[in-house]
């Protein structure tokens, strides 16, 4: 995301659902549960589509209760292997969080059964957002959390992204500013 105004935020959720369609983001963000900053301030905006359709419903965490949203916290514990607490994010592209998030969601987890996220999604809708992110499953020998994975550029994942934009008539990247994405386990 460019900025944490709460109007981007807002255009980045207006973004998602003109690519899903809002029946299909109802079905895949049924609830969204987020902490109290500012960036979330616009809460009618967020749930509801500039045509009034309800899209979404959304709770905020009460301030230090992180056990409020605990599957989130585990994906917060491997952006940190790789970004530790005081790194900034400005130096890195929609690519290089995209490579990140395949990552952590290509980790297999107990609690999924021995699954990773993206082998236990199967909502309907979710593909095509997932190809217009750039996000998809590594094989799980490949898998990377260390501080070298955004190390080194990786074109292949850039070539990736292109290809899936191009295939789903999605807009690149560069163009509506940086965002990060991910998939909370249930």
């Amino acid at each position: 995301m460019r900025d944490g105004k709460a109007a981007t935020v807002v255009e980045q959720f207006d973004y998602l659902t003109s690519f899903v369609g809002v029946e299909n983001f109802r079905k895949i963000f049924p609830v969204i549960l987020t902490d109290n900053g500012s960036e979330f301030k616009y809460t009618q905006e967020i749930e509801k589509t500039d045509r009034g359709e309800q899209r979404t419903r959304l709770f905020y965490c009460d301030p230090q209760a992180s056990w409020q949203k605990a599957q989130l916290e585990k994906n917060h514990e491997y952006i940190r292997y790789v970004l530790p607490k005081g790194k900034s994010f400005n130096p890195y592209t929609q690519e290089d969080i995209a490579l990140l998030l395949n990552n952590i969601n290509s980790t297999r987890r107990e609690k999924l059964g021995g699954k990773s996220p993206y082998e236990a999604e199967n909502r309907k809708g979710v593909e095509l957002l997932l190809e217009c992110l750039g996000l998809h499953s590594i094989p799980s020998d490949e898998v990377n959390l260390n501080p070298s994975l955004l190390k080194s550029k990786l074109t292949i994942l850039q070539a990736v992204t292109a290809k899936y934009c191009i295939k789903a008539g999605c807009v690149r990247f560069d163009k509506i500013g940086r965002q990060s994405v991910s998939f909370a386990v249930r």
